[in-house]
């Protein structure tokens, strides 16, 4: 079943749980990929939210989303904050095995 074919919210539920599955299990492998898992989360989040409105749960619909979303949104999260720290002076430095500044700057303004 397509997700653009279904109108039922319990059967775009079951149509994303497949790659739902395969997510939640994958650790981020590079930017693009956290650019896709962001947008299937997006997606799955209004599915989620869809199906609630219908007074129902997620878990309900299909057994098991409810893990594998929170799986999911963690491991997104985490290497968002990975990926913003790589891209930053501090995380440059560490990648580059430069010494903390402010280290060497105590060292050096302490008594001679």
């Amino acid at each position: 079943m397509s997700v653009k074919a279904a109108e039922d919210p319990r059967e775009v539920l079951q149509a994303l749980w497949p790659r739902l599955q395969a997510l939640a299990v994958e650790p981020v492998r590079d930017e693009a990929d956290i650019v896709e898992r962001r947008a299937f989360q997006d997606m799955a989040f209004v599915a989620q939210w869809t199906v609630r409105g219908l007074s129902l749960k997620p878990n309900d619909v299909v057994p098991g989303w409810d893990e594998h979303f929170v799986t999911l949104v963690r491991e997104n999260s985490r290497a968002s904050k990975a990926l913003e720290k790589s891209k930053s002076v501090e995380g440059r430095l560490e990648q580059k095995g430069t010494p903390d500044l402010s280290t060497s700057r105590a060292i050096s303004s302490g008594p001679i």
